[in-house]
């Protein structure tokens, strides 16, 4: 007797085959926004930004968390 399968659904969103070419350029995002891997020169502005936001973060966390009001809007 023959093993039955069970059929998956396909993906609502489509499977689309990524290639080096196609992540280089970009692929489209929402808002006519382009989603690609970030030129060297990019990813250091990037990275800055992160960690000043971060920075930023544990600031406000830091002040707030001794006066026990951390966690409240």
């Amino acid at each position: 007797m023959a093993k039955k399968t069970k059929k998956r659904a396909g993906s609502s969103t489509g499977l689309v085959r990524l290639t080096k070419q196609k992540v280089l350029e970009g692929l489209p995002g929402p808002d006519s926004v382009r989603i690609r891997y970030a030129a060297p020169g990019e990813a250091d502005g990037v990275a800055a930004l992160l960690k000043a936001a971060a920075d930023d973060l544990e600031t406000g966390i830091s002040k707030r968390s001794p006066t026990g009001s951390a966690g409240r809007g």
